[in-house]
């Protein structure tokens, strides 16, 4: 552990990611911090279906369900390419949304 400017901090810290996300972020250029938090409720969703109950869902579906659109300030959402959107309500910025889906 360091200190700079009198605030700790480790020189090691990650956070890990699922592989499931990488390809996207690949194809798009796009940074982590770039996707707004709707974003990756549906890439978690995502991931959590694909290791539940479709082993062979792979992220390079998603347009077939999303379209990637700026936000404006180099920042991006998903939103969807029908009416009935693959996971409802994921992309909408809904308090206590997390109430909504159940993960084992």
């Amino acid at each position: 552990m360091g200190v700079l400017s009198g605030l700790p901090f480790f020189h090691s810290a990650s956070v890990s990611f699922s592989s499931f996300y990488f390809p996207l972020f690949e194809l798009t250029g796009l940074s982590y911090s770039q996707t707004m938090p709707m974003v990756w409720r549906v890439l978690v969703t995502l991931d959590q279906i694909k290791s539940r109950h479709i082993p062979d869902l792979y992220i390079e579906y998603l347009p077939v369900a999303y379209r990637l659109r700026s936000h404006g300030n180099n920042r991006f959402l998903l939103f969807s390419n029908s009416k009935n959107p693959l996971i409802l309500k994921a992309t909408k910025n809904e308090d206590k949304w997390q109430r909504k889906f159940f993960f084992c």
